[in-house]
């Protein structure tokens, strides 16, 4: 709970090796992530209980449901960074992390949080990182000049500085429209 905590991440790490065969009474194999995790850095500009972080973007591109096809693995493609062996079965404009005792007691303090989540590429598309406080208020960055993808096995660090917001409509008209990943930041 509260600020730069992984230990809610355990539970989404999912691994997966191909089929292997028992040679002179052993067996051999590597298990390689089928996830990918986002460490969140940001600079918020109040003092505050903040409870949701979301990345949103312009249209349907995140995984949020789906299964592993883990009958067709083989080495070649596990080796590949950009493979995904997650078949998508609903997609969302919005990924959250839920936040829970994440409290600043500073102006301008950094929040360090961590989503694991199913590989995806959103090049060429507008995206912002949304931040909720317990009393309702939205502060955004936009993320669009940042990277654009988190791969399979890969780590990817977000840092942002948010201000403090109206709204962050880029194509979601309403905050509840989004899916959550299951998983929060504790």
């Amino acid at each position: 709970k509260g600020i730069d905590n992984t230990d809610h991440l355990g539970g989404y790490y999912f691994c997966a090796t191909v089929p292997t065969a028992a040679e002179n009474g052993s067996v051999s194999f590597l298990l390689r992530n089928l996830n990918g995790l986002i460490q969140f850095n940001v600079t918020v500009p109040d003092v505050a209980t903040y409870t949701e972080m979301s990345l949103v973007t312009d249209a349907n591109l995140f995984p949020v449901e789906g299964y592993y096809n883990l009958k067709e693995l083989n080495d070649t493609d596990l080796s590949k960074e950009t493979y995904s062996a997650i078949i998508p079965t609903k997609m969302s404009s919005r990924i959250t992390l839920k936040l829970e005792g994440v409290t600043t007691t500073s102006e301008n303090q950094v929040i360090k949080a961590y989503m694991m989540t199913a590989p995806f590429d959103i090049t060429g598309h507008a995206y912002k990182l949304v931040l909720k406080n317990s009393e309702g208020g939205f502060y955004t960055a936009d993320l669009s000049a940042k990277t654009h993808y988190v791969r399979r096995n890969g780590n990817r660090s977000v840092t942002a500085t948010v201000k403090a917001s109206e709204g962050y409509n880029i194509g979601v008209d309403e905050w509840g429209n989004g899916d959550s990943i299951d998983g929060d930041a504790e």
